[in-house]
């Protein structure tokens, strides 16, 4: 039997099931605590994610340089196949210098797919003259990954009941051979109907990519803002997957629930996500933003100002919601304004920005969660705080700009 008959046809569908079983990580529930217990601190703990973000910033141009020259499909599929290594590498881990190379590898399978699969979408989309659905794609593309955290966390907080190594090793394995099958339906994108622009005579250098790149990022005062809001706004998402288990623990939270609660909250961020363009479509792309940016703020206040069951849940569950909005948002603004020719370059120019700043941020947040949770919680929703602000204000100053 051919397994490509079994696959289905639309790349949208292959993209939903590529992230589904790509974020099935069954051991994320109860990673902080299993490296806790085997001597890591929350400051070592964090800097694996920090270390990830800096190997994917010194891959980032060169992966979105291969994306546009062999196109986005084969980099996907490295990045899956990159993905893939870590994780099965992961299975025989036994120290802390063996996880910052797993890091690595890692970092850079992200950095591989982080401009080449929006890309993709965006350029498959536009094939069929649908690129103003590029929010509800996305929203649905962010579902998938949601689906998929919902299985995960799931069957890792069944698992969670009792943390053993063998437990342990057992979540590990199930991600692996998630991610090996998330790996088939990369190989089965079809990219044939993708075409660069009609203006794109020749080949250009890779100088040539990154240099466009950078003078479509810098061709206006609302592109560059934007970009740059998009970069602070960044929610420290991963930071908080290894903060929360702990403040699970000292709020007394059910060992079940450190799966369930982000389960819960993943299948609310399906709901979110799959909605963000209503949201979109009722406030403007620009307010909708903004909103984007202050709900994960709130919940943060909300985690460093009590530390109780039922509010800890609720407080994780709303945050894992609340984060599903920006992605999709801001995915169909900025991919609006760019040229085809360089997409996955400028999406990387952009990416690399976050990175440095998210990378950055992971050492500070370390410091304060080994002082105190509620110090990190706080840093954290201040920062995002002090962006909306910010951001509120430079809309509101250039709005005039806006086709709101």
């Amino acid at each position: 039997m051919n397994i490509r008959s079994l696959l289905p046809k639309n790349n949208l569908t292959k993209l939903t099931f590529l992230s589904f079983f790509t974020l099935l990580y069954f051991y994320s529930p109860v990673m902080t605590l299993f490296l806790q217990d085997k001597g890591l601190s929350l400051w070592q703990v964090n800097s694996l994610w920090a270390i990830i973000l800096i190997s994917s910033f010194f891959a980032e141009i060169p992966t979105g340089i291969i994306a546009d020259r062999i196109g986005r499909k084969n980099s996907i599929v490295l990045a899956i196949l990159f993905q893939f290594i870590a994780e099965f590498l992961f299975i025989f881990f036994q120290s802390y210098p063996a996880l910052i190379f797993f890091a690595i590898l890692a970092g850079i399978g992200f950095a591989f797919s982080s401009g080449a699969l929006e890309a993709f979408l965006f350029d498959d989309l536009k094939a069929n003259n649908q690129e103003d659905q590029m929010t509800w794609a996305m929203g649905r593309l962010s579902a998938g990954g949601r689906a998929g955290n919902i299985v995960s966390f799931l069957i890792g907080g069944l698992l969670a009941t009792v943390l053993t190594v063998a437990n342990f090793r057992i979540m590990v394995i199930l991600t692996a051979a998630s991610v090996g099958i998330g790996l088939l339906f990369a190989l089965s994108l079809d990219e044939s109907n993708q075409n660069q622009d009609d203006d794109a005579d020749d080949e250009p250098s890779s100088f040539a990519l990154i240099k466009s790149g950078w003078q479509q990022l810098t061709s206006s005062t609302l592109i560059g803002g934007l970009v740059l809001i998009f970069i602070f706004s960044n929610a420290f998402s991963d930071y908080n997957l290894n903060l929360y288990q702990p403040y699970f623990v000292t709020s007394r939270v059910p060992s079940l629930w450190l799966g369930w609660g982000p389960a819960l909250g993943a299948l609310v961020g399906i709901f979110v996500a799959t909605n963000a363009w209503r949201l979109k479509q009722a406030a403007g792309p620009y307010r909708a933003f903004l909103i984007s940016i202050l709900l994960p703020a709130l919940f943060y206040f909300g985690m460093a100002w009590r530390a109780e069951p039922i509010w800890a849940i609720a407080m994780i569950v709303g945050f894992v919601a609340s984060i599903q909005l920006t992605g999709p948002i801001f995915s169909e603004i900025i991919n609006l304004q760019i040229k085809s020719e360089s997409r996955a370059t400028v999406l990387s120019l952009v990416n690399m920005g976050s990175t440095v700043y998210e990378s950055s941020m992971g050492f500070v947040i370390g410091i304060a969660a080994d002082r105190a949770l509620s110090q990190a919680f706080n840093l954290m929703g201040g920062v995002l705080l002090i962006v909306f602000i910010a951001a509120g204000a430079a809309i509101w100053l250039n709005r005039g700009r806006s086709s709101e």
